[in-house]
């Protein structure tokens, strides 16, 4: 970038613009917004150079342009008008803002104060009642430097952030409350009715959080009821589980004993052939043996046999 031409000399203008020019007005700015300052001159531009509270904003000698500090790639110069825009505008931007501008080889300036500003929040209108009339009052908060007006039926415009209203007034009757400042306004309405009822609106309120806390009261009860019978139901499906793997342990023991006892039986059965055998070989050697077997020794053998089939018998079914 080439040397702006005679930079010092609009330093030195800029000097003397201070001595010479007065700050006429106050630019207010929204918070985020941009910021445009018109220097308001005529002629063919040269060199222009902003600054911010006498440091350097911007400059352009209608070849290269060169932005600084907290103003950098948000700053920009139109270069035949000479007018400045500053995007995204913070508090931090707040200030005086000095334009020192040569034309044909004369410098000209001017200077601006800029404010930076939130916009107005929406207003909350509140009712007062007395024995003789209802106060209105309009609020916002964390807010300065704002106004009040009130509108309302049948009357004139008034300003200020408080209202008081006859008792007599229609309940129906709706005001309004706008609140400004140098960058927005914002509005409320109320109506009377309500300022009526104003005194018990603390009731619908205290009633409404009754209601919830008995509602969530309600609901942790169902809650610890469902909770305690899926454990008892969890419980009794778990003793029915084990009653019946008891039962089924009886039953396998059953069958085994069973199995058993037709096993032994089926052994006795098959010796009984090798007992006739010798039956008959000792019939042999004669009948007068088998004639002095005591009474006591056939009735030993007769109940085995017996005890045998019962089991057997059972097996088939």
């Amino acid at each position: 970038m080439r040397p702006l031409l005679g930079v010092s000399s609009l330093f030195i203008g800029l000097i003397l613009s201070k001595l010479s020019n007065a700050v006429t007005s106050v630019i207010y700015v929204e918070n985020g917004t941009s910021l445009t300052l018109n220097p308001n001159i005529q002629g063919e531009l040269e060199d222009i150079l902003w600054t911010h509270n006498g440091n350097k904003v911007a400059e352009h000698d209608l070849v290269e342009f060169q932005d600084y500090g907290q103003f950098k790639e948000r700053s920009e110069i139109e270069v035949t008008t000479g007018q400045l825009t500053v995007h995204n505008m913070t508090s931090r931007d707040s200030g005086i803002y000095r334009s020192v501008i040569q034309i044909n080889g004369k410098l000209q300036s001017s200077e601006k104060e800029v404010q930076v500003i939130d916009a107005v929040q929406e207003p909350i209108v509140t009712c007062n009642l007395n024995n003789i009339s209802r106060a209105l009052l309009c609020s916002v908060s964390s807010q300065s430097h704002v106004s009040y007006e009130w509108t309302g039926p049948g009357s004139a415009q008034q300003v200020g952030q408080e209202l008081h209203i006859s008792r007599e007034e229609e309940p129906e009757s709706v005001y309004t409350c706008t609140v400004k400042n140098e960058v927005s306004q914002k509005s409320s309405s109320f109506t009377l009715k309500h300022c009526d009822t104003g005194q018990n609106i603390i009731l619908p309120v205290a009633l409404s959080v009754i209601a919830a806390v008995v509602l969530v009261i309600i609901a942790v009860a169902v809650y610890f009821i469902w909770k305690n019978k899926a454990k008892d139901s969890k419980q009794s499906g778990k003793g029915s589980g084990d009653r019946q793997e008891n039962s089924q342990e009886m039953t396998d023991k059953k069958k085994a004993e069973t199995a058993n006892s037709a096993l032994l039986c089926e052994r006795e059965e098959s010796s009984k052939p090798v007992e006739q055998k010798e039956s008959s070989e000792s019939e042999k050697d004669g009948d007068n043996k088998e004639d002095e077997k005591p009474a006591e020794e056939q009735n030993l053998i007769e109940p085995e046999q017996d005890k045998c089939e019962e089991p057997t018998s059972g097996t088939q079914n």
